[in-house]
């Protein structure tokens, strides 16, 4: 086995080689071991976890300082490393944060009067889930909101 087979063996469960499309998912965390139909999930080794979180290593944005434009001027390695970490620390931001969302959205069903009767209803919402993980990814209020804008969540 070459060097690369053995590293990528170690670490192909936190990165991976799918979809090169702006629009699919950089990077993904999910809890309960669900991939959101993550292109080649049956191929990486999650060793257990109860949540999974990974890289696109393939997404442009890991590419190309403008993602979004036409102007395609590739990244140095080091411009590379920080935008990777910069995603594994907002994913597992999502994975931080997640749990007490969903208990505080239980607890407002229980302050009602009654229990949620889906999983669903007790799933939180998309804008305090991006807002929580990109705050603890180190973003401004100011770069949240525009983030947020541009995604069309906010």
């Amino acid at each position: 086995m070459s060097a690369f087979d053995e590293a990528w063996n170690l670490t192909k469960s936190d990165f991976y080689f799918g979809s090169d499309d702006p629009k699919k998912e950089a990077g993904f965390h999910s809890t309960g071991g669900w991939t959101h139909g993550m292109e080649g999930a049956d191929k990486l080794d999650f060793r257990g976890r109860d949540y999974i979180t990974g890289v696109n290593l393939n997404h442009p944005i890991y590419r190309y300082k403008d993602w979004l434009s036409d102007s395609k001027q590739t990244l140095t390695d080091d411009e590379r490393i920080k935008r990777i970490i910069d995603t594994i620390i907002h994913e597992e931001g999502h994975e931080a944060i997640y749990q007490p969302l969903v208990e505080t959205k239980n607890l407002e069903f229980e302050d009602e009067g009654y229990e949620p009767y889906y999983y669903s209803e007790s799933y939180p919402s998309t804008l305090p889930q991006e807002y929580g993980a990109m705050l603890i990814e180190g973003m401004s209020k100011d770069e949240i909101e525009a983030e947020l804008k541009r995604r069309n969540i906010m």
